[in-house]
Parts: structure tokens; C-alpha cells; sequence
């Protein structure tokens, strides 16, 4: 659904690429190639350049990281949890702070609950989840208060944790919040 509204397709035109079944459970086309693509699709080539590109988790200057526990296009098990055990393996995990945003997605013009089909049955918002979604900004603003204070003052930032948010009542002043 993120990539239909970035191409700007409609339902019907995001199907082929969904990663969920159409009404009649046929996968989408792209699962049908990936099952006969060899590698889906990846050469030795790609495979090399993602080697020389990774992400190894080494770094010698503070860093904080912000994920949503709700975030489904950038899943918060292999993406924010596999960093942190790739800092702490080969990095340094006291210069690394990552926050988990309860309730917090991936991209905030969907946490009203009204632009996407949560159910996919066609009908954009009618599932309600308006205050199932905390906004993300307000923590990654301060977040970035806090990275500016660890780097300009020496003020190392509170400890990792998950946030407690209420989706109802999303703090929207990132001064307001404290972690």
C-alpha cells in the first residue's frame, strides 16, 4: 500500500504487488515469479554489492535509532533489533541508543487510520484504527534533541527502552516528552 500511494496507483493497481492474497487467495503475479526466479532474482553481483554495503553496525559517534513496534514496512525484528545485536556484536553498544515507539508505524500520514485499507477489502479507513497509531515525529524530534545534547554537551542520552505511548492522546510537542 506504501508504494501504490507513492506511485500513485489506485486499489486495484497496487494488488499486483500486495503482499497479501486478492479476494479469490490467487497470490499476487510477483509471488509467481519470485517462485521460479533462481535466488528471486538476485545475482552474484547484487550479492557483493550488499556485502560491500552493509550495514556492520560500527560507528564512533553517538547514535540513536527510532522504531515503530507497528511499523510493517520496516519490521521492527529484522531491521531495529537485528541493528542493536549487530552494534552490540561489532560496534559499540554504548554509543548507541535505540528507542521502540509503542504503537508507532512507519509512515505517519497513515496514523489517522483513514488513507489505507487496513482490512484490504477495498474500502480506504473504515476499520476504525485511527487511535490504534501513535504518531512517530514527536519521538523522533526528540530524539534528535537528545542525539544534539550527547554530541554538542556530553550528555548521553537515557538508556534504550520501549516507549509507552496512548495512540488517543498522541503528545505532539517533542519538548514535552521525556524518555
Amino acid at each position: 500500500m506504501f508504494r501504490a500511494e507513492l506511485m500513485g496507483h489506485d486499489a486495484a493497481e497496487a494488488a499486483a504487488y500486495s503482499c497479501y492474497t486478492g479476494p479469490n487467495d490467487e497470490p499476487p503475479a510477483m509471488y509467481e515469479w519470485l517462485a521460479q526466479a533462481q535466488d528471486a532474482g538476485f545475482t552474484a553481483e547484487h550479492v557483493e554489492w550488499a556485502l560491500v554495503n552493509a550495514t556492520t553496525g560500527e560507528f564512533s559517534a553517538p547514535l540513536i535509532s527510532v522504531h515503530g513496534d507497528g511499523d510493517g514496512l520496516n519490521g521492527l525484528g529484522a531491521h531495529a533489533l537485528s541493528y542493536r545485536a549487530a552494534v552490540s556484536a561489532f560496534g559499540t553498544p554504548s554509543l548507541h541508543r535505540l528507542y521502540v515507539v509503542a504503537h508507532g508505524g512507519h509512515v505517519d500520514a497513515h496514523s489517522d487510520g483513514l488513507a489505507l485499507d487496513f482490512d484490504f477489502d477495498g474500502t480506504n479507513g473504515e476499520e476504525g484504527v485511527a487511535d490504534r497509531f501513535t504518531l512517530m515525529q514527536p519521538y523522533a524530534e526528540r530524539a534528535f534533541l537528545y542525539l544534539v545534547d550527547w554530541v554538542e554537551n556530553d550528555v548521553a542520552a537515557p538508556p534504550a527502552k520501549t516507549l509507552a505511548t496512548d495512540p488517543a492522546g498522541d503528545v505532539l510537542d517533542a519538548e514535552a516528552l521525556e524518555f
